[in-house]
């Protein structure tokens, strides 16, 4: 071994540990910094907790000096009644009106409003205690990541704004999370805000978003690949035929809530649905489509290729019968592929060598009529 090598040997150690170290540090400082991230938010929130029982409590001190003024109002009124009673009759002429009501006193009219009020506040402050301690109770919401897919959209956006857009109040906290949950497409298109003021960087994150990935006629054309394109199904395969029908059904009801369910209702888009499905279930279609036609006049719409396929995937998946349905589809299957080589049956005891064969009606040779004869002698052909 040469002086050389052993001072390259050192050297490279001594590298590849200066390199972990920096790893390390490098991973030490992250978790760190994700660490007072986590804590922050923690804080935040305590703090927002604390903020919504302070403005619960000022809502019902302002009541209650409501009703303390009411009741000042109400005391100073009585007591000028009774003074007016203390004077003389000679200061005031009465006239009675003997077709006036019977007077009923309503003293008791004050006592019973404080009551039902303080009721009232009692009730709500228990129920606002109870959302808390269920918010609290209840496990935390994972929220998916959104990697710009736009069939994903409108239900990452929802769960965001249900769990982060409404409990977080700062925008920096908004946009933050905003950009951890958005991966590939979705964090390329909006890495830009995060050099924005939070403000105005939540508000232009979250219009990118919607216009890359939400906007109507992209997520209507992703749907139409998602159920058109692919290859046929094959008639034993049900766990295919059970996801292609609730492909249809999410296609359904989500461009039903987008209002564009038009973009689907054509005949082109329909044949290319049954076009990926089973043989015999195109065979069923087509006696559907006569049935559809015959009973509502018109031709069939989506909604229909949707119940069609749905209760084909509920026949095909039942837990009792749906095995013996495939089971006889693979048996006629196998016997349409036999190929019967004479016209002639032969005894299966008889040797095939002793197998006598029928006569060729244009040479009256005994050959097969499905083998390849030598070159030399040209092939019987029977007209």
């Amino acid at each position: 071994m040469q002086p050389e090598d052993s001072v390259s040997q050192a050297a490279g150690s001594a590298t590849s540990s200066t390199t972990r170290r920096l790893l390390l540090s490098a991973r030490r400082a992250a978790l760190q910094a994700e660490a007072g991230f986590v804590r922050r938010q923690q804080e935040m929130e305590l703090k927002e907790l604390q903020l919504r029982q302070e403005k619960d409590d000022l809502a019902r001190q302002v009541q209650l000096a409501s009703i303390s003024a009411e009741e000042e109002v109400l005391a100073r009124g009585e007591g000028s009644i009774h003074s007016d009673r203390g004077q003389s009759p000679s200061d005031h002429e009465v006239i009675l009106n003997p077709k006036a009501p019977e007077y009923l006193p309503q003293s008791h009219t004050v006592p019973q409003v404080i009551d039902d009020t303080l009721r009232q506040l009692t009730e709500q402050g228990q129920q606002q205690q109870r959302q808390l301690l269920d918010a609290f109770r209840l496990p935390t919401v994972q929220i998916p990541n959104f990697d710009g897919n736009p069939l994903q959209y409108y239900s990452f956006i929802r769960l965001f704004e249900a769990n982060v857009d409404r409990a977080t109040v700062d925008s920096s906290s908004r946009l933050a999370r905003l950009m951890q949950y958005c991966t590939g497409k979705a964090r390329h298109v909006i890495t830009g805000c995060a050099m924005m003021n939070p403000d105005e960087g939540y508000v232009r994150a979250k219009s990118l978003l919607k216009s890359r990935f939400g906007d109507e006629y992209v997520i209507s054309e992703a749907w139409i690949d998602r159920v058109t394109a692919g290859t046929s199904l094959k008639p034993a395969d049900r766990g295919a035929l059970q996801n292609l029908a609730d492909d249809l059904c999410n296609c359904h009801d989500t461009l039903q809530a987008m209002t564009c369910l038009s973009e689907v209702n054509n005949q082109k888009t329909l044949v290319k649905i049954i076009d990926r499905l089973p043989s015999y279930l195109q065979h069923r279609w087509r006696k559907e489509v006569v049935g559809i036609r015959r009973r509502t006049g018109s031709i069939p719409n989506f909604k229909h290729v949707m119940n069609f396929v749905k209760e084909a995937a509920e026949e095909a998946n039942d837990p009792v019968y749906g095995r013996m349905i495939h089971s006889a589809e693979g048996a006629t299957r196998q016997s349409q592929r036999r190929v019967v080589v004479n016209a002639v049956s032969v005894p299966a005891d008889v040797p095939r060598r002793q197998q006598v064969r029928p006569p060729c009606p244009k040479c009256s040779q005994q050959h097969s009529f499905l083998t390849a004869r030598p070159l030399k002698v040209p092939m019987c052909r029977v007209d």
